[in-house]
């Protein structure tokens, strides 16, 4: 948990300097993200924390499963899909989600 609230504030400090908002996002089904990014032009990014590189695989899933329930001919498809780990390089999975560690976050 501690992890998870150090992403979301930085998440909050990138996204506020670009007028951006970070949200939390659950469906009636219990099904959630991290954290939705919006902007005031109506992109937003999905993002899911996940401390252990390992659990990366599982984070692209969960993105991609709750992502597919989402009325996306209403809301667009997400600009980006993220998941960020404690450690590890940066990869791009087949799907286009970014796998980065915290530290690789910059604004």
């Amino acid at each position: 948990m501690l992890f998870e609230s150090a992403v979301i504030h930085d998440l909050m400090v990138f996204a506020s300097a670009i007028g951006g908002e970070v949200r939390h996002y659950r469906d009636s089904n219990g099904k959630e993200i991290d954290a939705i990014v919006t902007l005031t032009d109506g992109r937003w990014g999905a993002v899911e924390v996940k401390l252990g590189g390992a659990q990366m695989l599982a984070g692209i899933k969960s993105l991609r499963d709750v992502i597919d329930q989402i009325d996306t001919d209403a809301v667009g498809e997400p600009t980006f899909r993220l998941v960020v780990t404690g450690t590890g390089p940066v990869l791009i999975a087949d799907d286009g989600t970014v796998i980065a560690p915290l530290s690789a976050l910059a604004p």
